[in-house]
């Protein structure tokens, strides 16, 4: 008896452990390009069979992906984050409406100035989002990541 307990224990920990990872891992850098100035990048990186959605979604649609950056301290943002690729576009069987969303990988970027001294800067983003397969979707969820400003590169 004891050992079929353990044995259902151990089975629910992992099912619990899988079912928390998220098949899309998010990353931020900031570097400068010039004394004042860089650029700040937020990288999603989807598992194979994935799809992250897009930050426009339709009525009846998932959550779209949403970015934000307001946590960031001493930098300015200027324009908008802009996606590296564009989304794909196809009627996603899971919501029966036509959707927009990347697979593999979608970098966002957006330039800042410097609001203050390099070394006391932070980009910070807090990135809600939902992700699907073909015959599930994970739940909404919102994670926070933060990078330092780096120097210029040499």
């Amino acid at each position: 008896m004891k050992r079929t307990i353990l044995i259902l224990a151990l089975f629910i920990a992992a099912v619990a452990t899988v079912a928390a990872q998220s098949p899309v891992k998010w990353r931020v850098t900031a570097r400068l390009t010039s004394s004042r100035a860089g650029i700040a990048t937020v990288k999603a990186t989807i598992q194979p069979g994935w799809h992250l959605y897009s930050t426009k979604m339709p009525d009846g649609g998932p959550r779209p992906t949403v970015i934000d950056l307001s946590k960031s301290s001493g930098v300015k943002f200027s324009g908008a984050l802009t996606p590296s690729v564009k989304p794909a576009e196809k009627t996603d069987k899971n919501f029966g409406v036509r959707l927009s969303y990347w697979e593999d990988t979608v970098t966002f970027t957006i330039p800042f100035t410097l609001d203050g001294p390099r070394e006391k800067a932070r980009v910070a983003a807090t990135v809600s989002f939902m992700a699907c397969d073909d015959n599930t979707c994970t739940p909404p969820k919102s994670v926070e990541i933060s990078s330092a400003v780096l120097p210029v590169k040499k």
